[in-house]
């Protein structure tokens, strides 16, 4: 009887010691997953912060964009002004020499 009472205390044993391996391993994933979910909680704010960053990217972007197209129009309108007014001036200065010259 001592034999087989011997016997389960040795079963006894290596199950608790299993038990308490099994243990530390599920401790540390699960010290594994805290961190990892730290991590992802991190990305997860990093993230929102760049999505509202790029809007405001975004829309610097498309007002400098337009500023330029804006700038641009105006050059165009003051360089077509300047071709016709000097149209004009050569049309005035033929006209004059014209009547300067017609005799």
């Amino acid at each position: 009887m001592t034999h087989d009472l011997e016997n389960r205390m040795a079963v006894i044993e290596y199950r608790v010691g299993e038990l308490k391996d099994e243990n530390e391993r599920t401790r540390v994933r699960l010290h594994k997953l805290e961190s990892d979910r730290a991590t992802l909680r991190m990305v997860v704010e990093q993230m929102k912060t760049l999505v509202e960053n790029m809007e405001e990217i975004a829309e610097r972007v498309a007002q400098k964009t337009v500023t330029a197209m804006l700038e641009q129009n105006a050059i165009r309108a003051r360089t077509w002004r300047g071709e016709m007014l000097r149209f004009v001036e050569l049309g005035i200065a033929l006209i004059g020499a014209y009547f300067l010259f017609r005799r």
